[in-house]
């Protein structure tokens, strides 16, 4: 009969194959890359507006951004500069090259270009970054549907990995009790016993 401790270490190694599990996510083709370079500096219309968001975008990989003259180059210049550094290394850059994919391509509204003074210029842009958009959108329907299963195995993974705790929190209390009742058998004295037998009830 398995304990509660062998049941412990065969679940351990289902945890470590799902947070070790390299993801195997598809590469992201040279289109996917250009649709991305033309929709970025489209959905702001100021550079202040525009950097704003590449730094929110890029807070877990600053490095990307150092360097890059946001007073001097134009929006469509710093996009090409930051196409350029994520695809020096596509696979290490991959997970936020996607995520900046994904929340792009999730864009309904593009309140940075609404706030264009003049209403046909306004409109235009508004038109350039929809379809900008939804040319990008084009691209990453295989990679949402990857992300929700990744997370899917990362919610697995923590209910695995709450499922260990819960069982050595009982094979400690087993083992407790276990201690606890050897020493009541092991002890000769009736009155002893007695008093032992009240402390642990």
């Amino acid at each position: 009969m398995r304990t509660t401790t062998d049941l412990c270490v065969l679940l351990v190694p289902v945890v470590a194959s799902l947070s070790g599990r390299k993801s195997h996510m598809k590469v992201i083709s040279p289109q996917a890359y250009t649709a991305l370079r033309e929709a970025l500096p489209l959905i702001a219309w100021y550079k202040p507006d525009f950097e704003t968001y590449l730094r929110a975008a890029f807070r877990s990989h600053p490095a990307l951004l150092v360097g890059l003259n946001f007073q001097a180059a134009t929006k469509r210049e710093l996009a090409s500069q930051v196409m350029t550094r994520l695809m020096s290394d596509a696979p290490g850059y991959q997970d936020v090259t996607v995520e900046l994919m994904l929340d792009i391509a999730s864009m309904e509204r593009f309140p940075y270009v609404e706030k264009i003074k003049d209403q046909a210029d306004r409109e235009k842009w508004l038109e350039k970054a929809e379809i900008a958009v939804a040319e990008l959108r084009r691209h990453t329907n295989g990679f949402k549907q990857i992300r929700q299963q990744h997370e899917k195995r990362d919610a697995a993974r923590a209910e695995h990995a709450k499922l260990i705790v819960r069982i050595k929190q009982f094979s400690d209390d087993i083992a407790q009790v276990r201690a606890e009742f050897m020493n009541l058998h092991a002890m000769t004295n009736p009155q002893e016993l007695e008093v032992k037998s009240r402390c642990v009830v």
